[in-house]
């Protein structure tokens, strides 16, 4: 009886485990949808930025990030 036990234990964490892949592959899409934007201007961020000492070129960048990106991405566990 045992036996049947377990394999009833390793049928419910295996579901678990798949479920949580699918949840975490699911917010991998929404933040790689949220960061589209960014990835559209960074060139034109990377060029602006480039040859700045380090302390302008981070306000520039986190200026053009904050006009881009969303401070959490749409469908977030805590919208």
């Amino acid at each position: 009886m045992a036996w049947l036990m377990n394999i009833y234990l390793e049928v419910a964490l295996d579901a678990e485990r798949r479920q949580l892949i699918h949840a975490n592959e699911d917010r991998l899409a929404r933040y790689m949808a949220a960061a589209e934007p960014w990835a559209q201007i960074w060139p034109e961020v990377a060029r602006e930025i480039e040859g700045k000492p380090l302390s302008e070129a981070h306000r520039i960048v986190c200026r053009r990030a904050e006009e881009r990106l969303p401070f959490r991405p749409e469908g977030d566990r805590y919208d």
